[in-house]
């Protein structure tokens, strides 16, 4: 098989992968656009080719990446549709260490009224994520930074300014917190996903954490295990008041507990 037949394979796949992602997306409350569905299948393909020399997932297959990644972050459509700000035309979201590109690429392209900044402190996955949003159009309200989280987070320009952050894969849930808290807004909301078996372990360590940092846990969602074939919720924490200055705490401090 020569080249060209095997991109045109790939290209072939995605089309019927993308189609069945529509009527998924619909079992998770999102109506996705062929607009919509065109700037994720070519996000897709970008993610294929660039893996194939620069690891960003383990495993790149649209197939996989749908089911793992893409359904994942657009499972967060309802919940920050519900939880936006009335009135506003515009709302922002915040990623900490957003490797690929999941969950803020997906919700950039569902939620065409959000500004999403994605972080990372891997160069080559903020490279990938620069050249993706502006390749798909995106960099008018996509900005990608390469930066530690705790760093980030103090200056000025980021502090306390976000509507909404998320932190896929990041650590447990008081890292998470301490991590996404001071950059939201009070009002805001933190949107953390987490396995229901990871939970239970995670809760009364994370709530502390959430109620010293400014935030209140405010509800466990539940999410189509069914759609996502994996049992998930996401524990939904708003910002309830301004963060202590001294969080989050410098890099070589994060692994102790807040106490």
């Amino acid at each position: 098989m020569n080249v060209l037949t095997t991109s045109n394979q790939k290209e072939s796949n995605i089309i019927v992968i993308t189609n069945d992602l529509k009527e998924r997306a619909q079992q998770l409350s999102v109506e996705l656009s062929d607009a919509q569905l065109s700037m994720i299948s070519s996000f897709l393909a970008e993610l294929s080719s660039y893996n194939e020399h620069t690891n960003l997932v383990g495993n790149a297959d649209p197939v996989v990446v749908v089911r793992d990644h893409v359904l994942d972050s657009l499972s967060l459509v309802r919940l920050i549709n519900e939880m936006r700000p009335s009135g506003r035309e515009s709302i922002s979201l915040v990623d900490i260490g957003s490797g690929a590109g999941f969950p803020a690429m997906i919700l950039a392209i569902a939620i065409p009224e959000l500004a999403v900044l994605l972080t990372d402190s891997v160069g080559k996955k903020t490279r990938f994520l620069t050249e993706s949003a502006k390749n798909l159009g995106l960099d008018d309200r996509v900005r990608v930074v390469n930066s530690r989280a705790e760093d980030l987070s103090k200056t000025k320009e980021y502090r306390e300014r976000f509507d909404f952050a998320t932190a896929r894969a990041v650590g447990k849930l008081d890292l998470v917190a301490e991590l996404t808290l001071p950059f939201i807004r009070t009002g805001g909301f933190l949107l953390a996903q987490k396995s229901r078996n990871q939970l239970p372990d995670e809760l009364v360590q994370g709530e502390l954490a959430i109620n010293e940092i400014g935030g209140e846990l405010v509800e466990t969602r539940s999410l189509d295990k069914e759609v996502l074939q994996k049992d998930f919720v996401v524990v939904c924490v708003k910002k309830v008041k301004s963060t202590p200055r001294q969080y989050p705490r410098a890099t070589s401090e994060l692994k102790r507990p807040i106490t």
